[in-house]
């Protein structure tokens, strides 16, 4: 396995550059770019290994329904938020070595922690490497009602949020 490390990105960090240049060169900045009135805040997630960016992960918090143009779903009171994954790639000479897990996990722990109800993304049908991790973590699949072969993941979140927790 390689050695490598999950820690935050912004813009202006020292990384920021070469994760654009990755995203760019994994066909993601469409979505890594993406931003919707509905998105409440934004996070990216990287994976550094010798100093080099090799993984990231996109995601913004919004409430659940919104970006179906659907009013914000709420239970006994509490508005619902979810952390929906925008983009993420992981470099071809890093794939098969627990970066991607890796950032699934902390994205994970980092939406339980800021109190989301679940994890969502959508995958085209042809990403088949990234719909075994997502299962293999525990993710449900419902396909998508667009008229293609898309799907999305979708993981339950605990209640109360143990911020020691990871999974």
């Amino acid at each position: 396995m390689t050695d490598f490390t999950i820690q935050p990105c912004q813009p202006g960090d020292s990384h920021y550059q070469a994760v654009r240049d990755l995203v760019e060169s994994l066909g993601q900045t469409e979505y890594f770019t993406y931003d919707a009135d509905w998105h409440l805040d934004t996070h990216i997630l990287i994976a550094v290994a010798s100093g080099r960016a090799v993984g990231f992960l996109n995601f913004a918090i919004q409430e659940i329904g919104t970006d179906c143009n659907r009013p914000g779903m709420t239970l006994q009171g509490e508005i619902l938020r979810e952390a929906y994954v925008l983009a993420f790639g992981v470099a071809e000479d890093h794939r098969r070595h627990g970066v991607g897990s890796e950032l699934q996990n902390e994205l994970i722990r980092l939406a339980t922690t800021l109190g989301c109800h679940q994890v969502r993304s959508r995958s085209a049908g042809n990403r088949l490497a990234n719909h075994a991790l997502k299962v293999s973590l525990g993710f449900g699949v419902h396909p998508t009602k667009a008229n293609d072969d898309a799907v999305f993941f979708v993981l339950p979140l605990p209640k109360h949020p143990d911020p020691n927790a990871v999974r």
